[in-house]
């Protein structure tokens, strides 16, 4: 899955757009996978992947939190939520990413952390 996801991202910021409207498409059909989140956030933390990469999981999570991740969410889309033992290691993922390197990485992964707060503090992330 995380390799289908990079090779997915990297789609996405080509500038053929028939590449990157073929990658936006398959990116929506992998957001019904319910390990999406984790890809997401193991390529996020990939240095290899490269930074254009590396922010494009962490944005693309960030509106997965909105969509996938509860039910309580005002933008929620029907497809499956992921259990907790996959939101307990996106959340740990994540929050390595606040100490980046890279300043619009650690803004991104800050506004994840803020994202899957609102939903999860303090019921199912006390230790946040």
């Amino acid at each position: 899955m995380e390799h289908r996801v990079f090779e997915t991202l990297q789609g996405s910021l080509s500038p053929e757009a028939n590449t990157r409207m073929g990658s936006e498409l398959n990116l929506k059909q992998l957001e019904l996978d319910s390990t999406f989140s984790l890809a997401l956030s193991n390529v996020a933390l990939t240095e290899e992947a490269g930074l254009p990469v590396r922010q494009a999981a962490i944005v693309q999570l960030r509106g997965y939190i909105g969509r996938h991740w509860s039910i309580a969410s005002a933008k929620y889309e029907p497809g499956p939520i992921p259990d907790q033992e996959i939101k307990s290691q996106v959340r740990e993922r994540v929050f390595s990413l606040l100490s980046s390197g890279d300043g619009k990485l650690r803004a991104a992964a800050a506004a994840v952390v803020a994202g899957m707060a609102r939903y999860d503090w303090p019921d199912e992330w006390p230790q946040l």
